[in-house]
């Protein structure tokens, strides 16, 4: 589909080929087509002969001024078909070419988590696939939270590693690409930071519009009085990150590297998913939400007290 709207707009020519100069482009056919197009990263960094990309969380928790924390975890997920280069023969393989997990959890091949290490009898019939692929036929261990601001990496390099790394479809970057990347000469903390800076700059090219978004807002409220925060409990940390702000927003932002390990962004999603289809996506975003509510100050007792002065408007009224 995205191939032939290119060539309706006469970026692509008939054979495939680019169009330098596609001014024979109607401008009504134009205006009727809706496509975003994407440079493809033909030359992806490989672990293992798979292409992967990095789900990294941006929190952020105001638009004026602009505040944006980037979580020091995320999820590594990986296509379940080996990489190829894109070719006629094989463009039509998503489970080689998108690294997404919708994509890629329903294919034969993919290895959850806490399976890895464990020599589980291939499912024949339709059923057993089903029960496989619903985990009901392995044990899940229990989760183990590690600390958000000093993770902990129980076994460097160990494949074996349950909920991480080894052959799993899904790693999590502290304990599954962290210590793959030290066990194989690559500096994490140099790709981390290069990853985060690129998570950054993507918010601050939206700043001016959520700006304006914000201010608008506030502009139509009365007054403000600490929404679901108490100002006079809130630690230092948390007053410096939530402010004064009505708002916050977890952005998942999708970063894929290439065989230089330059970050090249892919996509930002506004309402990442927060499902828990293993322990591993349990350890890595309950963490993240508790991180989350302890930034912006979220207060239980601000809240209720927040409660009970609307119902007492509504019943005055």
């Amino acid at each position: 589909q995205a191939i032939a709207a290119l060539r309706e707009l006469g970026v692509l020519g008939p054979d495939g080929a680019s169009v330098k100069n596609p001014n024979h482009v109607k401008k009504s056919q134009a205006a009727t087509l809706n496509v975003v197009a994407q440079r493809y990263v033909a030359d992806p960094f490989l672990i293992d002969g798979r292409k992967f990309d990095l789900r990294v969380y941006a929190l952020v928790t105001d638009a004026d001024p602009l505040r944006v924390f980037v979580y020091n975890d995320g999820l590594v997920r990986f296509c379940t078909t080996k990489y190829v280069p894109p070719e006629a023969g094989n463009l039509k393989n998503s489970q080689m070419h998108l690294t997404n997990y919708a994509v890629n959890k329903n294919a034969e091949n993919f290895v959850r988590a806490e399976d890895v290490g464990k020599s589980l009898p291939k499912p024949k019939t339709p059923a057993q696939r089903a029960r496989a692929l619903l985990g009901d036929e392995a044990e899940s261990p229990e989760p183990g939270f590690g600390s958000f601001e000093n993770p902990e990496v129980e076994t460097l390099g160990n494949p074996n590693l349950v909920g991480d790394g080894g052959v799993a479809s899904k790693w999590s970057v502290q304990n599954g690409f962290r210590p793959w990347c030290l066990s194989n000469g690559v500096d994490f903390a140099e790709v981390w930071d290069s990853v985060s800076d690129v998570c950054v700059k993507t918010v601050i090219a939206a700043a001016p519009l959520l700006r304006h978004n914000y201010r608008n807002a506030m502009r139509q409220m009365e007054s403000f009085d600490g929404v679901g925060t108490d100002k006079e409990e809130k630690d230092g940390n948390a007053a410096d990150a939530g402010g004064g702000s009505l708002c916050f927003e977890v952005l998942g932002i999708d970063v894929m590297l290439d065989v230089e390990l330059k970050p090249w962004l892919v996509e930002v999603n506004h309402s990442p998913s927060f499902a828990t289809d293993s322990t591993l996506d349990l350890r890595v975003k309950q963490n993240l939400i508790k991180d989350t509510i302890a930034l912006i100050g979220l207060n239980e007792k601000a809240i209720r007290r927040r409660k009970t002065a609307e119902q007492n408007d509504a019943r005055a009224r």
